[in-house]
């Protein structure tokens, strides 16, 4: 990671971290994972100018990034210990 991108992942982290509990989330949640369909994605930041899903992810498999909403994320939160797929 340059430094470019290091500033950019220190910025996102602290909108998501000052951001997240005016959406209904802990700050601590990111970068905590939720299943989803049977997928397992990773919460990487927020994005309030998308109100119906305004939470940005990554799926684990893939890395494909996708956005969702709060209550899906809400329902899918585990705490990854890498033994499940």
């Amino acid at each position: 990671m340059n430094t470019a991108q290091a500033v950019v992942a220190d910025l996102r982290e602290c909108d998501f971290r000052r951001l997240a509990p005016s959406i209904g989330l802990k700050p601590d949640d990111l970068n905590r994972f939720f299943r989803n369909n049977g997928m397992v994605y990773q919460i990487v930041g927020i994005d309030l100018l998308c109100e119906r899903r305004p939470v940005l992810c990554v799926r684990k498999m893939d890395k494909l990034r996708a956005r969702f909403p709060v209550s899906i994320i809400k329902a899918g939160l585990f705490q990854w210990t890498g033994f499940e797929h």
